[in-house]
Order: C-alpha cells, then structure tokens, then sequence
C-alpha cells in the first residue's frame, strides 16, 4: 500500500539494488551505501581480494589452469578484479562504456569487443551486475570456457537451469541445496563450466570471505546510512551517504586496522 510504503526507510548495500531504486522511482526515502566513496574504497579491496581467492579456490578443485582470462565490465570490481588475475595470467578487458573501456587501455589491458573475447580467452570474469552471457549466446562459443561471476547476485550468466544434479561437476561439494559450493556443466553442449553455481566467487569459501574484524567497515557504513536515513528529511528516492558519515567511518577504521589505513586515502578527496 502506498501509505505503508511512505512510512519505509531504506539503506541499499549493493550496486545492482541502487540502480533498480533509480530506476523505480521509489516512494520512500533511501540512502546509497553501496556507491559511497567509503565502501569503494574501504570494502572494495577486501572484496576483490575473497573474490580471487575465491576463483583461485575454485580452478584448484577443477584441477584447470586458463591460460587466459577476459574479464567484461571494468568497474569499481571488475578493474580490481583484472588487476589481480593479471598477476598470474593474461587479460583482456571489454567494457561497453567507452570511458570505462579507456580506463582499462590506461591501466595498460587490452580491449576487445565481445565477441573476440569470447573466441580468445579460457576464463570469462563477469562484472556487470546485468546478464552477459545465456545458452543463446554460448552456443556460438567452439572453445571450452570457465564462466566466473565477479559481480553480485547470480544474474551475470543465465544459466539457472543448469544447476541441477546431473550438471555436477567432480570436485563439487555435491550439495544441490547450495549450488554456490558446485561446479556445472554449462552450454548447450555442456561444454562450459560455469564455476561456483554462477553465483558471486567470494560465495565460495569454506570460511568467511571476509574476516569480520575487517568487515565491521561495511557494518559501519550501513548503521550510518540507517541513522542519515531516519533523522534526514522525508524526501523519496535515493540520497548519497554524506561524505562526512564517510570520513568519520574511515577515520575509525584506520585508527584500528592497518588493512583499512592503506586505503583510507581515497575517501579523503
């Protein structure tokens, strides 16, 4: 009911949700955590990090070693995410926001189109937080490839169907009610692995992806989104974390782990 709805109060975590709320036109307030200078930079890193380890995690299981890997979207995530893989293998980058695909090229990847990245990698990284890839388009795709999500949900592929018993992979947990701790078979041929069920990589770990001393930031940042959202006025749709929230949070942070101090730095600006 629409009276119900104007008494809600909203704080959004992630990317995916704050772009929906631009989108709905919400009747309530609400407050974006989830593109506050802060998380970025704060959670960011941390995120990336599980997310590697996540993947690496993952390759270990499947007994594979890509030789090549093309991540798509080179946002906040994806160009942490190109950044590490690129440690250990070469990458490729697409990106359909020129600006964002001129970021990459100045962080020295080259970029592609997708359709060639698709014809010249082993390891797909997607970081759109949309649907990149479905059995439509995979079955255009002659090479075996290992479909990473490097987003958030499990929308990045859409390949639900394919989670089921009989796609499991050796290696897998085996658990069909947690397909986030399973490998399938994806493509219509079944010539695809789609690692970690298509969910979010730093989904796979058999320990918190973050420690949560380090992840106390995140929890921070939302409890003063709840507090900007209650006491600020009554004004509908989505508000920016104020940047001094922002400070006050990564001060903190800083003064008790050093992990955090080393990126506090861009939140200053």
């Amino acid at each position: 009911r629409v009276s119900l709805a104007q008494r809600c109060r909203l704080v959004e975590q992630t990317t995916r949700g704050a772009r929906w709320i631009d989108s709905a036109a919400v009747p309530f307030p609400a407050v974006d955590v989830a593109r506050s200078a802060a998380k970025a930079s704060l959670e960011g890193p941390l995120v990336a990090e599980a997310m590697m380890t996540g993947i690496q995690l993952a390759l270990g299981e499947l007994h594979a070693a890509p030789a090549r890997a093309g991540v798509v979207g080179y946002g906040r995530m994806g160009s942490r995410l190109a950044a590490l893989l690129a440690a250990r293998l070469p990458v490729v980058v697409h990106d359909g926001d020129e600006q964002q695909a001129q970021e990459a090229r100045h962080d020295g990847f080259a970029v592609t189109d997708m359709a060639t990245l698709l014809r010249t990698v082993d390891m797909v990284v997607g970081c759109t937080g949309t649907g990149i890839l479905g059995d439509a388009e995979l079955a255009a795709v002659d090479r075996p490839l290992i479909l990473v999500n490097g987003a958030s949900s499990d929308i990045e592929f859409s390949l639900w169907p394919r989670r089921a018993g009989p796609m499991i992979l050796p290696g897998s947990a085996g658990d069909e009610n947690r397909p986030w701790l399973n490998h399938y078979l994806a493509g219509p041929r079944g010539s695809h692995i789609l690692i970690t069920g298509g969910f979010p990589a730093n989904f796979h770990h058999r320990v918190a992806p973050i420690p949560a001393h380090l992840f106390q930031v995140t929890r921070a940042l939302m409890v003063a989104g709840a507090v900007q959202v209650i006491q600020g006025p009554p004004r509908a749709g989505l508000t920016p974390l104020e940047a001094g929230i922002q400070h006050v949070v990564a001060t903190a942070a800083a003064s008790v782990h050093p992990t955090v101090a080393a990126v506090r730095r861009d939140t200053d600006g």
